[in-house]
């Protein structure tokens, strides 16, 4: 929060009130732009105003407790003492007269186990096509292979969900706005979701309707966003603790980071003639290795490594986005060096737009072992049973590359980035 902003504490808004039996709280701005302050977490510049929506919703992050969520503005700022389980209605006034209607929804609640059970719940996945795939049910369906995406803050379903049975009543719409351009999504907002013995109630399907041979959706992380969450690579399980693992030896800690809702951590790299370090997506839906962004390319010369290949992505839109693919000579995640990584560089010259910022994909992720601690927002990392194999380096015309919430094989790549900029309700500004 900004120092010297008048801060309004509110009591819970009924959601069953018409707008038009009571006086919504208003928050002023002149910028579209707003910070969130989520509990303890802030994600700057997450949410964007938007007069032209009827009613945009805000999905807090879940918990089980009770907790402060507070909008800023550039001149303004608004608290709201929630609860779980409720909705809180409120109204962002923009300075060229436009008045957004808008919600804080805190509907999303903590898995839930079986009576007696003990953490760690465990759920075993396998690898298809570079991806990490988990058995999940939706609505009683048939079960379903969804793609767990540590780079989604969305659970996404595909026709072939619908298919096996996962009924989806629609009751509204996200816009998703990223590399390419925009698509409206249709919504599902009360939906059981099973993984393993674990069961969500009340969860946001996110609909789209293009089709993937992998998977029949996504399982994003925010599923156990309240929790500490372990990928173990070479026992193919995740398992998800309450708290953080008592056993320490062997594991690096890092700082969890966000980018808008987005897990993120440092990174350190060696060009050869360069050094330095940046903050990079933990994204296990990009089968790659590595990508950056022109500006992190050009900032750090990262154009004078010689090129071995050339690959290709698509959004939501006519959008293309270029690479070429050079060789980093070096990747350092603390005391953690890998040599010799593939690295896909956006060209120059591409419109503004279509961008996809920088990923850690999952031929880089898949040599760890790691620990997401939400709660205490840290990463853990050791060396998995791959630390040491080389990257497989691969010349020729080019190809398409895996990359965004979800990465996508290119048929069904047309979500991509889609998902980063307006997933969920909780939104950072489309570049």
């Amino acid at each position: 929060m900004k120092p010297g902003l008048p801060m309004l504490l509110l009591p819970a808004l009924l959601a069953s009130l018409h707008p038009a039996q009571q006086d919504l709280p208003v928050l002023e701005a002149r910028s579209r732009t707003i910070d969130v302050q989520d509990g303890a977490r802030l994600f700057r510049g997450l949410w964007t105003a938007d007069p032209t929506v009827e009613l945009d919703t805000y999905h807090a992050r879940r918990s089980g407790s009770a907790r402060t969520v507070t909008f800023t503005s550039d001149v303004d700022s608004l608290s709201f003492a929630v609860e779980p389980g409720r909705t809180y209605d409120f109204v962002v006034h923009l300075a060229d007269g436009g008045d957004c209607r808008t919600r804080l929804s805190t509907v999303h609640r903590p898995g839930r186990r079986p009576s007696g059970a003990r953490a760690p719940d465990v759920i075993p996945f396998r690898m298809r096509d570079g991806w990490m795939i988990v058995e999940a049910r939706v609505n009683g369906s048939q079960p379903l292979a969804l793609m767990f995406d540590s780079g989604a803050d969305n659970l996404v379903l595909y026709p072939s969900a619908v298919d096996r049975g996962a009924a989806l009543a629609f009751d509204g719409s996200i816009l998703n706005a990223g590399m390419g351009g925009t698509a409206t999504r249709r919504t599902s907002s009360d939906n059981r979701l099973e993984v393993g013995h674990l069961v969500w109630e009340h969860e946001l399907v996110l609909y789209v309707e293009g089709a993937s041979r992998a998977c029949d959706g996504i399982l994003g992380y925010v599923a156990f966003e309240d929790r500490v969450l372990e990928i173990d690579h070479d026992a193919g399980v995740l398992r998800v603790h309450d708290a953080a693992p008592a056993e320490v030896e062997g594991w690096t800690r890092f700082p969890l980071l966000y980018q808008g809702t987005l897990l993120a951590m440092d990174v350190g790299f060696d060009a050869g003639a360069t050094r330095g370090h940046g903050r990079f997506l933990l994204d296990t839906g990009s089968a790659a290795a590595l990508h950056v962004n022109r500006e992190f390319a050009a900032a750090h010369d990262l154009a004078a490594l010689a090129t071995i290949g050339s690959s290709q992505s698509r959004g939501v839109g006519p959008g293309v986005l270029r690479n070429r693919i050079v060789l980093l000579p070096a990747l350092e995640l603390g005391p953690h060096r890998l040599l010799d990584i593939p690295t896909h560089v956006e060209l120059a010259g591409q419109p503004a737009g279509v961008s996809s910022g920088n990923l850690l994909g999952m031929e880089v992720l898949e040599r760890f072992q790691t620990v997401l601690d939400f709660p205490d927002d840290e990463v853990w990392l050791r060396p998995s049973a791959r630390f040491a194999e080389p990257f497989e380096v691969r010349t020729g015309p080019p190809r398409a590359v895996l990359l965004g919430a979800g990465a996508l094989a290119l048929a069904a790549l047309v979500l991509a980035l889609a998902l980063r900029w307006r997933g969920r309700g909780r939104r950072r500004p489309a570049a």
